[in-house]
């Protein structure tokens, strides 16, 4: 059986021109995001769900400190300057 491709795959480490930022790519993720937080409205599911991305995160090797720091902000609440200073500790802390 053959196997196909379709597209490109676009990520911000080999895009490096206007494209990697597209407005509409953004807003059509927190549109999803969005639609993820009203379909999963109990702390269980939300916990599974946020537990799943973050496996996915890991396991693409898209692991950096502002990824940490916004996956922080979005799943456990934390302020920017609270998921800062949790990934400085996990840093200093794995050094």
């Amino acid at each position: 059986m053959k196997s196909y491709l379709t597209g490109f795959g676009i990520s911000p480490e080999t895009q490096t021109d206007a494209a990697a930022l597209r407005t509409e790519s953004f807003a059509r993720s927190l549109h999803n995001l969005s639609y993820a937080y009203k379909l999963v409205d109990q702390p269980k599911e939300l916990k599974k769900m946020w537990d799943e991305v973050g496996t996915y995160l890991d396991s693409m090797g898209r692991y950096s400190p502002e990824a940490a720091v916004m996956f922080l902000q979005l799943s456990k609440g934390y302020s920017r300057a609270e998921a800062v200073a949790k990934i400085d500790k996990l840093i200093q802390d794995n050094k």
